[in-house]
């Protein structure tokens, strides 16, 4: 399998010569690819705009990632020694693996390897033969690496937001081309992010095509599958469904005698440099996240405040307001740093933080906004 990783490597090399001057603007595209700006960014913009379009958008983001994770996971490398139990929810810090000769070709085809760690673990270059290829700070993800997560995850959120657009527009224009200007945007879109991740060696040209193709797929599955009022007895079944689905899968191919926290070590070993490793790329990070945001759908919809606000339809401007003010108080929230001194403690903080998310975006935000722009004014008029 190694000429389709060496051509891959390649190609980034070509990649980052001919386009080194466009490097902050494939870094933005990488950014606008991450799975952490459909919960934070994509979904508050869509509901606001259209509450069905943005709660498809959560849930089939959230379905997406999970499944990204347990698609890494189900066919990962087979570990020297199985001997070895792992903690219920690995830690980032982990010792250095031997070279990756150990793994079936046909899993270094499929799942995991990433360009930054593959390039030194494959033992096919010399120091001297090295190609010339730059790290940055997004380059060093700890996750398996196919199918992309960022390729994936985006089209399939973006794909709800890109059907919508089309028939809004088509309703309004009659016109078959106005029509298909969101799709050749969204191929187009995702396809920059797909250079994007293959330029910072976060993915192998194939991985990121799996990623796109799979995106798609689920995003057409998924948006026909929506719950219709979605209770939160539904959302605490789904979120306690989908931690106990991950954990058993994980010790289940642990006993099988597979590792599947192997690219953590990669990862820590082979980054340029220790603070470009970050506790949130981690597998388990990934499913803390998912099975948060059910849950905080789940108590948003179900909330005092979401109900005083039902009949209420906003004005432009309002929703404007709305969606800067969920998307400030996200990022400033997303930018307290949590405790890595556990990493339990950790993903328990990360899983409590995503399940806010949606409260503050459904119930919370909507509530203060209506309760100072109208409820005030209508009690001074009396």
């Amino acid at each position: 399998m190694e000429p389709l990783y060496m051509h891959g490597l390649r190609l980034a090399e070509v990649l980052q010569q001919t386009l080194g001057a466009w490097e902050n603007s494939l870094l933005f595209m990488s950014w606008i690819g991450d799975p952490k700006a459909s919960f934070f960014i994509y979904f508050p913009l869509s509901y606001f705009l259209n509450k069905k379009i943005g709660i498809s958008v959560l849930w089939i983001t959230a379905l997406t990632e999970w499944l990204n994770l347990t698609f890494k996971w189900l066919t990962p490398s087979f570990s020297h020694s199985p001997l070895n139990p792992p903690a219920p929810f690995p830690a980032i810090q982990a010792q250095p693996p031997g070279r990756m000769n150990h793994r079936s070709g046909f899993h270094r085809l499929l799942f995991g390897e990433r360009p930054f760690w593959w390039i030194h673990e494959s033992g096919l270059y010399s120091e001297q033969q090295l190609p010339k290829l730059k790290q940055f700070f997004c380059s060093c993800e700890t996750g398996p690496g196919s199918p992309s997560g960022h390729a994936m995850i985006t089209g399939a959120s973006w794909w709800v937001m890109m059907t919508s657009l089309s028939a809004f527009i088509y309703n309004h224009t009659r016109s078959s081309l106005a029509k298909n200007t969101p799709v050749v945007l969204y191929i187009v879109m995702l396809l920059a992010i797909g250079i994007s991740r293959i330029f910072i060696l976060a993915h192998f040209p194939h991985q990121v095509l799996a990623g796109i193709v799979t995106g798609a797929v689920l995003g057409y599955l998924l948006g026909k599958h929506v719950p219709e009022n979605i209770k939160l007895i539904h959302c605490v079944a789904t979120s306690i469904g989908l931690l106990l689905c991950s954990v058993c899968l994980y010790w289940g191919l642990h006993f099988l005698g597979v590792d599947v926290s192997w690219t953590i070590s990669l990862a820590t070993k082979w980054c340029a440099k220790p603070e470009w490793i970050r506790p949130e790329t981690a597998p388990f990070s990934s499913l803390s996240r998912d099975a948060g945001t059910v849950l905080g759908l789940g108590l948003g919809l179900s909330s005092p405040m979401y109900a005083s606000t039902q009949g209420w339809k906003m004005t432009w401007k309002l929703k404007t307001l709305c969606i800067v003010l969920s998307v400030l108080i996200i990022e400033i929230m997303d930018q307290v740093p949590l405790s890595k001194y556990s990493s339990i403690l950790f993903y328990v903080l990360f899983y409590l933080k995503n399940a806010f998310v949606p409260v503050l975006v459904i119930a919370i935000i909507p509530w203060l906004v209506h309760s100072i722009f109208v409820t005030q004014p209508s009690r001074k008029q009396q």
